[in-house]
């Protein structure tokens, strides 16, 4: 069951990815450094998995954690999220 602390993550990580993407807000170098360390190590995790699904004419493949369950990258862009694995941290506050 998803926790209220989750939404606030997944909020959090839509809003910071949408405002770089539409270059609203662009990101400092520490914090592009800390999503490109995320983004690493998450790739390098053994966690993270690729599931297929079908729905009518649709065919989709997505990658997702199997430990937190996120669709990934998503939640590397959530500043406080902490990856469930100890693999990364929240983004410190002087950072943000």
């Amino acid at each position: 069951m998803m926790k209220l602390n989750d939404i606030a993550n997944i909020t959090d990580s839509i809003a910071n990815r949408l405002s770089y993407h539409l270059n609203i807000k662009k990101p400092s170098q520490d914090i592009e450094n800390h999503l490109s360390s995320r983004l690493k190590k998450c790739l390098s995790c053994p966690h993270l998995a690729e599931r297929s699904f079908e729905f009518k004419i649709i065919k989709k493949t997505i990658n997702f954690c199997d430990k937190c369950k996120c669709i990934f990258p998503a939640l590397i862009f959530s500043y406080k999220k902490k990856c469930p694995d100890g693999r990364w941290d929240p983004i410190p506050e002087k950072d943000t």
